[in-house]
């Protein structure tokens, strides 16, 4: 925590007492779901059609009144081209100033079924009735809903009453908060198996060569793209001037407006347009890389494994007119092996209950090196074989996603400048950003991203080791689970040069190990599957085999 945010947080801290706590949430039940039917009862969409035409005259043409709301509804009507109108309405409860739970419940569920708010997905098992999610101050909701092959998507909105209802500044601060799991891989006997994972932030210049005919627009901005920090300074700015229109008040609007003084002033302009273009690109690209490593000096799975966290996270909040705006002050960051964390948790500040917290996301700390894993948060990625001196050396990279989009483009440039005030120059903020965003129609490819796992797995003249590589989708990591090995080798083979990497390719599922010294190799896991497969020695071209059932 630096000298300057500490400042604005205990300037804000120091004031919370003059203003009202904000709203407790406020639960809104949408409805019950049957998991076998597919029939959801509750807030739900509704569209009618009249097939009567209306009255119109000979030269008029179809037009739509607007939409709006109406009671706890949203009604849109549209007539079509033989002046039939249809009707659709969607609910919109009105609640009050507070942030809002939707509840969702399910019926006659025999598999674990979820339900996705606005992007955001809850899975819960079949033997939970009913799951809670937070829309904060959302005004527009679209949501899902499913269990096994049935599903059910809707929208709703919320309407809250208008005015300055209730307002707050103040600041609280997270104990911890849990940002990756470095999972440790198992320990062999020589004590000299290394994971390293790497951390990269990748930056690309493109330079487009295009023919392209655009309009464009340029007016004030409405906002800026600071983000939170921008937000919460306007809401300090706006309930500053409403406080100190009442005596009574103004004092606390003046500390209200000292602290918006020491966030500094935000300017935008914004131009838009539209741009049918052409091009070819060529892509700059300039990475760079964090390295972190776990040792089996440290334990295996659930002892070795490093728990990355923040401790001490400073907050500020502000609540206007239901808008409840938070922006980070500071934090501190924290590594350390599940083993030294355990042992030290005395001296590192951090409650019991936090600190189960912590230990509770990684599955190997209470179930062992052979836990069983979420295969909702887990997915298995290749098996390894290995032992009695060899090393497995191997570079895991997981690709999540790529998008590639060009042809008619909607573009949005955003130019924000930020003049700091006198503490946040302190902590080395402001400028000028220019930021260009763009909204294709056309499609296309995603934009790839990654995540890679450099391992060292060394084993002793005695050691043999079966380990199933998993990727946990929750950090983004890999993670080392032990397996048994079968008693006798499923497939084996001779006569390949020593040290070389085989690879087994069954059923979708990749199987490695390593030529030992006589120039054998063998594959142990029980769960390869029978039937056509592959086998690469080294970089040979894949030869066919056939497994015979175990």
């Amino acid at each position: 925590m630096s000298t300057a945010a500490d400042t604005i947080y205990q300037l804000i801290k120091s004031n919370e007492t003059n203003f009202p706590i904000p709203a407790p949430y406020v639960t809104l039940n949408v409805g019950t779901f049957d998991g076998a039917s597919g029939v959801f009862s509750g807030l739900a969409t509704t569209i009618s059609l009249d097939p009567e035409p209306i009255e119109h005259g000979p030269t008029q043409r179809p037009t739509n009144p607007a939409p709006g709301f109406r009671g706890a509804e949203w009604v849109s009507v549209t007539t079509d081209a033989r002046w039939r109108r249809t009707t659709t309405t969607s609910p919109a409860p009105i609640l009050p100033v507070a942030p809002v739970l939707l509840e969702f419940a399910i019926a006659n569920a025999t598999t674990s079924w979820s339900v996705i708010v606005n992007g955001a997905t809850v899975t819960a098992p079949p033997t939970q009735q009913t799951i809670t999610v937070s829309i904060w101050d959302a005004t527009l909701v679209r949501w899902s809903v499913q269990a096994g092959a049935q599903s059910h998507t809707d929208t709703l909105r919320i309407q809250r009453p208008a005015g300055v209802v209730g307002y707050g500044v103040g600041a609280f601060t997270i104990p911890v908060l849990p940002v990756s799991i470095l999972y440790a891989p198992p320990v062999d006997s020589l004590g000299k198996s290394v994971a390293s994972y790497v951390a990269g932030q990748t930056v690309g210049t493109t330079v487009s060569t295009s023919f392209e005919s655009d309009s464009t627009h340029t007016a004030p901005g409405q906002s800026t793209e600071y983000g939170q920090t921008a937000d919460f300074s306007a809401v300090l700015n706006t309930l500053s001037q409403s406080l100190s229109l009442v005596a009574a008040t103004a004092g606390v609007g003046k500390v209200i407006g000292d602290i918006s003084t020491q966030i500094g002033k935000f300017s935008e302009s914004e131009q838009t347009g539209i741009s049918n273009s052409t091009e070819s690109q060529s892509i700059l690209i300039q990475t760079t890389t964090d390295t972190i490593s776990t040792l089996t000096s440290a334990g295996g799975p659930g002892v070795g494994d490093l728990l990355h966290f923040y401790t001490d996270v400073r907050m500020a909040w502000a609540y206007v007119d239901g808008q409840l705006q938070l922006t980070p002050l500071g934090w501190n960051e924290a590594l350390f092996p599940v083993g030294g964390f355990q042992k030290n948790l005395p001296t590192l500040g951090i409650s019991a209950a936090d600190a189960q917290m912590l230990l509770a996301l990684d599955p190997f700390v209470a179930g062992g090196a052979q836990a069983q894993l979420d295969p909702n948060r887990f997915t298995l990625q290749e098996t390894w074989d290995y032992g009695f001196g060899s090393v497995m050396a191997q570079l895991v990279t997981v690709t999540r996603d790529t998008k590639d989009t060009t042809t008619q483009k909607n573009l949005a440039t955003t130019t924000t400048e930020w003049d700091a005030g006198p503490i946040f120059e302190l902590l080395g903020f402001g400028g000028k950003d220019s930021t260009t965003i763009t909204l294709s129609n056309a499609t296309g490819t995603d934009v790839s991203s990654t995540v890679s796992m450099n391992a060292n797995l060394v084993s002793g003249p005695s050691d043999h080791f079966l380990v199933d590589i998993y990727y946990d989708n929750l950090f983004g990591t890999l993670a080392f689970q032990p397996g048994v090995p079968a008693t006798s080798a499923v497939v084996q083979g001779t006569g390949a040069t020593p040290a070389q990497q085989v690879t087994l390719t069954s059923g979708g599922q990749v199987f490695r190990t390593v030529v030992d010294q006589n120039g054998q190799y063998a594959f142990h896991s029980p769960t390869i599957p029978a039937g056509a497969a592959t086998i690469a020695i080294g970089n040979q071209p894949g030869q066919s085999v056939m497994i015979a059932p175990q």
